[in-house]
């Protein structure tokens, strides 16, 4: 295989030996960069219109005055998808980098076993079990259907990637060094790329 494509709601490239920075939320959550752009450019009922064609789990947040779920703020929710990450380390892909922030994972993985989507779906599908089980809920998602993947080019793209994933606690002010954040890994030798 030297490259595999794949479509579902978002168009995936899967080359052989890529490494990919992968981005997955919480059902109903949407990056607040996306929601302030909307807001910036739509108000009142356009800006219904779109957040409910859209992005119609995070709508039903929205409309109702509700926060959006933060499930990965508990810390034994946190524990299950860190755990599930480390025990499909040399399993499925190889993990280079991540952090679990309240409402979406990054993580930076190459090596990977299969289809990327695929991978995916065994991960997001063990974890929302446990959690959900956690959690007492029942018969409603817990991650969004999609994730978000991209593929690393090259040396810079990688520092970029791997410096992104370790300030978001920062910028979020949950922390003030990353390294205090216990929800964020590196992969020991990938510290160059910091």
């Amino acid at each position: 295989m030297s490259h595999q494509g794949y479509q579902r709601n978002l168009p995936h490239w899967q080359p052989e030996n890529g490494v990919f920075a992968i981005t997955f939320r919480l059902w109903g959550t949407i990056p607040m960069a996306v929601f302030l752009e909307l807001k910036e450019r739509s108000s009142g009922p356009e800006l219904e219109a779109i957040l409910k064609a859209r992005f119609p789990a995070f709508y039903s947040f929205y409309r109702d005055g509700l926060s959006t779920p933060k499930w990965l703020a508990d810390p034994k929710v946190a524990d299950i998808v860190q755990e599930a990450l480390h025990f499909r380390d040399g399993e499925m892909f190889r993990l280079i980098a991540y952090c679990i922030m309240p409402t979406h994972v990054h993580m930076v993985v190459d090596r990977v076993d299969g289809v990327l989507f695929r991978v995916m779906q065994s991960l997001k599908r063990h974890t929302a079990r446990e959690a959900n089980c956690r959690l007492q809920r029942t018969g409603r998602p817990f991650w969004h259907r999609e994730s978000y993947d991209h593929v690393i080019r090259d040396y810079r793209d990688m520092c970029n990637q791997l410096r992104y994933l370790i300030d978001n606690p920062v910028k979020s002010g949950l922390v003030s060094e990353w390294s205090e954040f216990p929800y964020t890994y590196v992969r020991p030798g990938f510290e160059v790329y910091l």
